[in-house]
């Protein structure tokens, strides 16, 4: 039995007591049973994990004074759980707003595991509760992540490169001059044509 089906059994066991004594001083019209509690809304019934949605409690209003027993105004908790099956994935709890309306903020943590999960809420009153019908959020699985595109080398290590190919280039050219008398035009050429052979054969390689 999970944590709410015991907390509901024991609510309704002090339900059940707190009615049974009102019988005693209260005339059964103020004992009528209060309307169904509206489902809980969701921003969104499917999410992925991390992805932010709300929930939405309304219905759960102050019970006016006088209007039961131990009624005084006060403004009702609202709390809920998030199961999937057994296990307890998440509680919260906050008070409603004096028109019987809370909304909570939520997500489910990366890595939850796909499927559906279920929002069971509670109006408490403290002296009487009810159970808003419960409400399914599906965790779908998160969209594969794209692989990264290879990036281009810095600017800097383009212009370390450059500058190294041009020292390559004079320094065959000073040698080319050197050793066949070449022009300084020719031996220039000659070494830039030399160095494009070496730059596709490394490619290459």
């Amino acid at each position: 039995m999970s944590a709410l089906s015991t907390r509901r059994v024991a609510a309704v066991t002090m339900a059940g007591l707190v009615t049974g004594a009102a019988t005693l001083v209260a005339a059964p019209a103020a004992l009528a049973a209060p309307a169904p509690l509206p489902t809980p809304v969701l921003s969104d019934p499917t999410v992925v994990p991390g992805q932010p949605f709300t929930v939405t409690f309304t219905g759960c209003g102050p019970d006016a004074v006088g209007s039961l027993p131990d009624a005084d105004g006060s403004l009702p908790l609202v709390w809920y759980e998030i199961t999937n099956g057994n296990d307890i994935t998440d509680t919260n709890a906050a008070n409603a707003d004096p028109d019987g309306i809370v909304t909570f903020d939520e997500s489910f943590q990366p890595g939850t595991a796909p499927g559906e999960y279920t929002i069971e809420g509670v109006c408490d009153h403290f002296y009487r509760v009810q159970f808003f019908p419960p409400v399914t959020v599906t965790v779908a699985e998160p969209a594969p992540t794209p692989p990264s595109q290879p990036t281009g080398p810095e600017k800097g290590d383009e212009d370390d490169a450059k500058a190294k190919a041009k020292a390559f280039v004079l320094a065959k050219a000073r040698a080319l001059a050197k050793a066949k008398g070449l022009t300084r035009e020719d031996a220039e050429a000659t070494a830039k044509a030399l160095a494009k052979v070496v730059a596709k054969a490394r490619a290459r390689g």
